[in-house]
């Protein structure tokens, strides 16, 4: 049972690892607080499971758990959170004027300064 539990606890962390690249796929199933619920519940389940001495059962469960928790937070990490405003495009008000400031400056000649 030993190897099946460091074989599943690979492949979870290898999921986990990848996760990134299909995590926004499940966006829609749950939410950060879900995802954060199965995590808290995973690291639970684990600790009991060491201080208990249980079998590798529980382990197993932690590792799916801990799974699927990642998925469900790293699907929901660029989401707006509710209270926030609706713009989409990740930039603040004030860029546009800041860029137009930076361009004209960036444009204007300045004179050599004198050497020597």
């Amino acid at each position: 049972m030993f190897i099946a539990t460091c074989v599943l606890g690979i492949l979870a962390v290898g999921a986990i690892a990848s996760s990134p690249l299909y995590a926004r796929r499940v966006a829609s199933f749950g939410s950060k607080g879900l995802g954060a619920a199965f995590i808290a519940l995973a690291l639970a389940v684990g600790a009991l499971s060491a201080t208990t001495h249980l079998q590798s059962g529980p382990f197993i469960c932690s590792f799916l758990l801990l799974l699927v928790g990642a998925v469900l937070v790293l699907a929901h990490w660029d989401a707006p959170d509710e209270g926030n405003d609706d713009r989409t495009d990740g930039e603040p008000p004030w860029w546009p004027e800041f860029e137009d400031e930076f361009r004209s400056y960036s444009d204007r000649r300045r004179p050599f300064a004198p050497i020597g």
